[in-house]
C-alpha cells in the first residue's frame, strides 16, 4: 500500500524542521526577517547632534566617531560643551523639532555648544496619548539621558525642550543627566500633557543645584483654568495666539522667539511677543542666548501663577 504526502503536510514537516533546527519557538512569520515585519516594525528612537560647521546640514549619530572628536575638540580642562535637545511630542506633525535645533544651532556659538534632537515619533505614534506618556516616562526618557551621559560626562549645561509628552521623557531625561554629570539643567516644557490621575508634581523635579525649567501653555478656552507647574517658571500665551495651525501654540512662538517671526508663512507678518513688564520670555531665558539672561532665569520662582503675555 503506498502513502502519497500531501504538498502542505511537506510544507509543515520543513517548517518543524526549520524552528528544531534554529532553536526557535516561534513561527517563520513572528521573525524579525520576515520582510511584513521588517516592514511594520516601528523605527528605533535615534538622538542626531547637528554638525556645529556654518552652513552643514549634516547630523551625526552617537555610533559616529566624527561626533566624538568635535566632543573631544569642545571640552576643556574646566568643562565640556554646551548641549541642546529637542523632542517633539505624540502624533507629531513636521520636523518642527529639526527646525528649532537646527536655528539655534544658527543662532549661538558653534565654538562652544552642540544642538540635536531625539526622533522617537514612530515609537509614540503607535501608541495611544497615555500609553506614550507613559513610555517616554519609564523607557525613553531614561535610554535618551543615556545615551547623553554616554556621549560625555563633562557638559557644562544642558537643555531640554520638550513637547506634549516629550516633556515627560525630559524631565526622566534630565534626572540620568544629573545623576552622572555637573552640568546645570534647563527644561522648557512645551504645552506639556498630563494623563488622568498622574501629579504634575513630578514633571521637572530634580535635584540639583543649578537647575531651572520654563513652562509655556496656551488654553484653548480662555476661561479654563491655567495648568501650573510646581517646578517651573509658568508662561501663559492664550492671548498672543494669531490663529490655528497644526502645531500647538507655544510651540510655534518659542520657534518665533529664536527666528524672529512665525515660520507660517500667513502669520509670518504678525508680530511675536515675549514680554510680561520687562522680563522678556521664550529663547532669550536660555544660558545658549547669554550668561546674564541665564542668570536672571535662575531668580525666577518657580510653582508661580502663570505670568500673562500680552499682546502690546
Amino acid at each position: 500500500m503506498s502513502t502519497t504526502h500531501k504538498p502542505c503536510s511537506v510544507l509543515a514537516v520543513l517548517l518543524i524542521s526549520l524552528m528544531a533546527q534554529t532553536g526557535q519557538a516561534k513561527w517563520p512569520w513572528q521573525s524579525d526577517r520576515w520582510p511584513w515585519n521588517r516592514l511594520l516594525k516601528p523605527k528605533p528612537a535615534v538622538l542626531y547632534i547637528a554638525d556645529p560647521a556654518r552652513d552643514s546640514k549634516r547630523a551625526f549619530t552617537r555610533q559616529s566617531s566624527e561626533l566624538y572628536a568635535i566632543i573631544r575638540k569642545m571640552t576643556t580642562a574646566q568643562a565640556g560643551p554646551g548641549l541642546v535637545i529637542v523632542v517633539p511630542g505624540w502624533k507629531g506633525k513636521g520636523d518642527w523639532y529639526k527646525t528649532l535645533a537646527v536655528n539655534i544651532k544658527d543662532t549661538i556659538d558653534k565654538d562652544g555648544w552642540l544642538c540635536g534632537w531625539y526622533d522617537w515619533r514612530d515609537q509614540a505614534n503607535r501608541l495611544g496619548h497615555t500609553e506614550a506618556t507613559q513610555a517616554a516616562r519609564i523607557t525613553f526618557g531614561p535610554s535618551l539621558g543615556a545615551e547623553v551621559v554616554a556621549l560625555s560626562h563633562q557638559w557644562r549645561h544642558v537643555h531640554l525642550i520638550g513637547l506634549d509628552s516629550g516633556c515627560w521623557l525630559i524631565s526622566e531625561a534630565a534626572k540620568v543627566i544629573s545623576a552622572h554629570t555637573n552640568a546645570s539643567i534647563h527644561l522648557t516644557f512645551l504645552e506639556p500633557y498630563c494623563p488622568p490621575f498622574w501629579r504634575q508634581e513630578e514633571l521637572g523635579q530634580l535635584d540639583c543645584n543649578d537647575c531651572w525649567a520654563d513652562h509655556y501653555f496656551s488654553r484653548e478656552i480662555p476661561t479654563h483654568q491655567p495648568f501650573v507647574l510646581p517646578h517651573a517658571h509658568n508662561v501663559d500665551l492664550t492671548t498672543i495666539e494669531p490663529g490655528p495651525a497644526p502645531l500647538p501654540f507655544a510651540c510655534r512662538w518659542y520657534l518665533a522667539t529664536v527666528s524672529g517671526r512665525y515660520l507660517e508663512q500667513r502669520y509670518r507678518d504678525r508680530p511675536v511677543f515675549t514680554t510680561v513688564g520687562q522680563i522678556a520670555y521664550g529663547f532669550v531665558r536660555s544660558l545658549e542666548a547669554g550668561k546674564d539672561n541665564w542668570a536672571y532665569s535662575l531668580k525666577l520662582k518657580v510653582g508661580n501663577e502663570p505670568v500673562l503675555v500680552i499682546g502690546k
